[in-house]
């Protein structure tokens, strides 16, 4: 009953006193069970602004979701490197189907339980939560707790937005190493999200972009230039053609929902 009662105050214009009322109620709350706009459920907690978004509109990165269903198709393989609680490992789960397979990369021991409960409300067997980072290097990293408003701006580049002071460790290795212990020969997406981090994860995927159809990266505002004008090369060099997520071509500069699509020139 909270639940509908908190999504209602959500939907309502703003008023005098909306963020106390809302706080309030939050405070009060358990996470809860929605279907969200991919038709799949997941458990949202509502205390944690990225997943309160998901509450209110039903999804993310609406163009980017529609690029995924665009691209996958029933048995590919879908990788997602910064997957946060699972919105899009879920949509990716829905379009490859039960032949297909979902790896879920992920630092954050809070995300990677949330992706796991959202796995099993759906019956979905074929996602595979790895508990840990992608970089350039095989070994090990130290990370800090996040504040529980926001569990998303987790970085292994820099002090994290929502950094607290409980230090945890997390395996970081590189997805060619996890590519090869999973032994998948054939990704048709690779999507990467992890905070400024994105040059050090394709470092370490070089040896499997020849077999990679797709890549979906962050190319955030405040990504410094020179990191996002060696992203591209590596991605030309690697024989990628680079657009925004609604097939703009893409030479740097701000691209819809900070995403950019890097696809096989045989790819429409």
């Amino acid at each position: 009953m909270m639940y509908r009662v908190y999504r209602a105050a959500l939907h309502l214009p703003r008023y005098l006193g909306h963020y106390r009322i809302t706080t309030f109620l939050r405070r009060m709350m358990v996470p809860g069970v929605s279907m969200v706009d991919h038709g799949c459920l997941m458990q949202l907690d509502p205390q944690e602004w990225p997943q309160i978004g998901v509450m209110v509109t039903g999804g993310m990165e609406p163009k980017t979701s529609a690029l995924f269903r665009k691209l996958l198709r029933p048995g590919d393989t879908c990788i997602d490197v910064g997957a946060h609680v699972g919105y899009h490992a879920l949509l990716a789960r829905q379009a490859v189907g039960a032949t297909g397979r979902v790896l879920a990369v992920e630092p954050q021991p809070y995300n990677c339980n949330k992706i796991l409960i959202n796995a099993v409300l759906n019956g979905f067997s074929n996602i595979t939560t790895i508990v840990g980072a992608a970089g350039d290097r095989d070994g090990v990293v130290t990370l800090r707790d996040q504040a529980p408003y926001d569990k998303s701006r987790l970085t292994l580049q820099a002090v994290g937005m929502h950094d607290q002071g409980v230090e945890f460790e997390v395996p970081v290795w590189t997805l060619d190493t996890l590519v090869r212990r999973q032994k998948i020969e054939k990704i048709r997406l690779l999507k990467i999200d992890v905070e400024g981090h994105e040059l050090a994860v394709l470092r370490g995927a070089l040896p499997i972009l020849a077999h990679t159809e797709n890549v979906i990266f962050e190319d955030a505002t405040d990504m410094p230039t020179e990191a996002s004008a060696e992203i591209r090369a590596l991605l030309l060099r690697a024989g990628f053609t680079l657009a925004g997520v609604t097939g703009e071509p893409w030479n740097g500069g701000p691209t819809p929902e900070n995403n950019v699509w890097a696809r096989r020139k045989h790819d429409d």
